[in-house]
């Protein structure tokens, strides 16, 4: 029988069959292996370039650290208690150590002494920037010591508590103290150091930290009142390993800078600081005749929530007092006539020549709010001497100068009566008088 077609046709493509050489076979390997290889070899040179430019930006005091911090669904954040870390801006590397509750550590005076103050605020409160001992609340629990006389008055003595934390407003400085009262700690003064660059934007806008971080904040009420939103504070795993990247790379930190200095406005002639603060509405709003109306609405807002906090201080027989903490800006006539010129320039505003921080200071008096103007005890020295050049926080000789004023505040709300030689008189201090006779300073 003849074969098929078929049959005869498949010993001849048998034939033509050849077994794959070696090469064949490892060729898609070999090429897998070849692309793993480039990929090993990028990486690597990527890693080794960033820890070379890691290791210059450090050497170069490009590396910026602002700390240890972790999530509170109250607050947003707070130091990381028990820290130990290196703040570092530019040409300043400060050691700080952050006690367990959280706080600075900080000299906080004779644990014998009768009476308390907690000083809250913000970064202008902490002020990493310094040394521990250079600290105006730690200055001031040197000068409140038992038998002490400040300014002629003589103090039974006062522990200070520093609850400054970077980064905090009012909304969150309110949250603080509640937490704090609730769980049974108690004063006998609150001090409120408003820092007005920044703290009133704080506390209303719904932008985030630095480091991405969420706050609460405020929302007015058609009353008249306010409300707080965003609280619990919303939880973000990946906020919170970018704010880690931030916190301890200097090429993350510098990439950012450039990020946001591509965003920058012109610089104006003669502007002395850093380009990121120019075009910034809230540096010159409390110098600017007529504000836009958002700027107004944030500053209604935080005085009602201080008038909120000095009955809630009040419910607890203690005192209030908010500190004016002016920076730079408001002192440096040099940065206003630039800033001032890009302001009419640009969005049509008008400086106004008065006193700094004069609107909000008739708002905090018509609130019943006793306040403390820091302006007039600064305003004598340079601002070179009051303000780190770019790192813009106070200086020693300011933080100083701050803890005499306060001191002298403190002892005359203790004692009932103004120092012999007006320290805290004529238009640094303002109604004081309202707490003189307050119940937990009876016991004279």
């Amino acid at each position: 029988m003849n074969p098929t077609v078929e049959e005869t046709a498949a010993p001849s493509s048998r034939a033509t069959e050849r077994p794959s050489s070696p090469e064949e076979v490892h060729a898609p390997r070999s090429g897998r292996v070849l692309c793993a290889a480039v990929a090993v070899i990028v990486v690597t040179a990527i890693i080794a370039l960033g820890t070379v430019t890691e290791i210059y930006l450090r050497a170069t005091k490009h590396f910026f650290y602002n700390g240890d911090y972790e999530y509170d669904p109250d607050l947003g954040w707070r130091f990381l208690p028990g820290a130990r870390f290196v703040y570092r801006a530019w040409e300043i590397a400060t050691p700080v150590a952050i006690d367990d509750s959280g706080f600075r550590a900080l000299p906080s005076g004779a644990t014998d002494a009768p009476f308390r103050v907690a000083i809250l605020g913000d970064s202008f409160t902490s002020n990493l920037a310094v040394r521990d001992e250079e600290v105006f609340t730690a200055r001031m629990a040197e000068l409140l010591r038992p038998g002490h006389a400040v300014h002629g008055l003589r103090t039974q003595g006062w522990q200070v508590s520093n609850l400054g934390v970077n980064g905090y407003g009012t909304v969150q400085e309110f949250l603080l103290y509640e937490r704090l009262a609730r769980s049974g700690s108690h004063f006998d003064l609150v001090i409120v150091n408003l820092y007005g660059l920044n703290d009133f934007d704080d506390n209303v806008l719904a932008q985030l930290w630095v480091w991405g971080r969420r706050r609460p904040r405020l929302v007015a009420r058609g009353d008249g009142e306010v409300s707080f939103t965003d609280l619990p504070v919303p939880y973000a795993p990946l906020t919170e390993f970018w704010g880690f990247l931030q916190d301890h790379s200097a090429v993350v930190r510098q990439l950012l800078t450039l990020a946001q200095a591509r965003r920058a406005v012109e610089v104006p002639a003669g502007w002395p600081y850093p380009p990121s603060l120019v075009g910034t509405p809230a540096v010159l709003r409390y110098g600017v005749s007529d504000p836009p109306p958002p700027a107004l609405a944030a500053e209604r807002a935080t005085v009602r929530l201080l008038g909120r906090l000095r009955d809630a201080t009040a419910d607890r027989r203690t005192p209030l007092l908010v500190a004016l903490a002016p920076s730079l800006f408001d002192l440096d006539p040099e940065y206003r006539h630039a800033a001032g010129e890009w302001l009419t320039r640009e969005l049509g505003w008008r400086l106004d020549d008065s006193e700094p921080w004069g609107r909000v200071q008739s708002q905090l008096q018509a609130e019943g709010i006793a306040v403390c103007n820091l302006v007039p005890a600064l305003e004598d020295r340079t601002p070179a001497a009051l303000y780190h050049p770019r790192e813009l926080h106070w200086t020693p000789e300011a933080n100083a100068i701050v803890a005499d004023l306060l001191a002298a505040a403190v002892v005359a709300v203790e004692r009932g009566e103004p120092p012999p030689d007006h320290t805290v008189q004529g238009r640094t201090c303002l109604g004081l008088t309202s707490l003189f006779h307050s119940r937990q300073m009876e016991r004279y």
